[in-house]
């Protein structure tokens, strides 16, 4: 236990008030707005909220300390995604059509007949679900068609334009779902490899500011990205620096070369 240093865990209400609670953490003013940020963004624990549960002068031991979880954090960025109106739309269409084939065994049976695929459900609780319905959207598009024709289920098919769209989302979410998948492996995973991520997504976001539907959601997600994950390329001695990442990038020899002054 005595060599226990960093804790990671996602950025829910619970879970921050249960570590605070075993550690009795001391957080910088910096790491608390940043943490509260978060809970905002992580919302309700049951009827009760993180800020009605801890006294105002909550400390916790300098021995310890919080790390959010990546993935969650991560994904908590993707907010800015599911908050546009004309994904919104797109989506909702796309739960209309695989509720019918979900309650339809005539639907799906032909589908599979067809391509040898049902269509992914939509879940609450699932990382990135929506790419991978796009996905497979996208993967059965011909034979969807197909079985929605001879069915004389049209309206739940997708115009051109519809269609267009669903390619263009996944291949802008495409890396966010690389790279959950990633990092929630068992074994072999690293936080080295965070930094990189961090600026492949990064560099990935920067290449849609010029498509249309696309161009203010990506700068949306990219300065939600610098501020969340902002505290791990701050100025070296500063109180909201968390080093943890740059440190293991640096001596992970996979990556140190990227670290290196230009």
């Amino acid at each position: 236990h005595g060599k226990i240093w960093k804790h990671v865990t996602d950025s829910g209400s619970n879970m921050v008030c249960a570590f605070r609670n075993a550690f009795d953490d001391d957080l910088s003013e910096e790491e608390a707005e940043a943490e509260q940020a978060e809970e905002d963004d992580a919302g309700m624990f049951g009827d009760i909220h993180l800020c009605e549960i801890l006294e105002p002068d909550t400390r916790v031991n300098q021995r310890y300390s919080r790390l959010s979880c990546f993935i969650h954090t991560l994904l908590l960025c993707l907010k800015k995604f599911d908050a546009r109106k004309i994904f919104q739309n797109l989506l909702t269409k796309a739960k209309d059509l695989v509720a019918k084939f979900s309650s339809s065994q005539v639907l799906t049976g032909e589908l599979v007949k067809l391509c040898g695929l049902k269509l992914v459900k939509f879940s609450n609780t699932r990382w990135n679900v929506v790419y991978l319905v796009v996905q497979r959207l996208i993967l059965v598009r011909e034979s969807l068609t197909k079985v929605l024709t001879a069915c004389a289920k049209t309206k739940y098919d997708f115009t051109n334009n519809e269609w267009n769209l669903m390619l263009q989302m996944r291949d802008f979410l495409a890396p966010f779902n690389r790279y959950t998948d990633m990092s929630s492996t068992e074994g072999g995973r690293s936080i080295s490899e965070v930094v990189m991520m961090i600026k492949q997504l990064k560099e990935h976001l920067s290449k849609f500011f010029g498509i249309r539907n696309f161009g203010i959601v990506s700068k949306e997600i990219l300065r939600d990205l610098e501020c969340r994950f902002g505290h791990f390329f701050a100025e070296a001695g500063t109180k909201s620096f968390e080093g943890a990442y740059l440190a293991s990038t640096a001596l992970d020899p996979r990556f140190r070369i990227a670290l290196t002054p230009a």
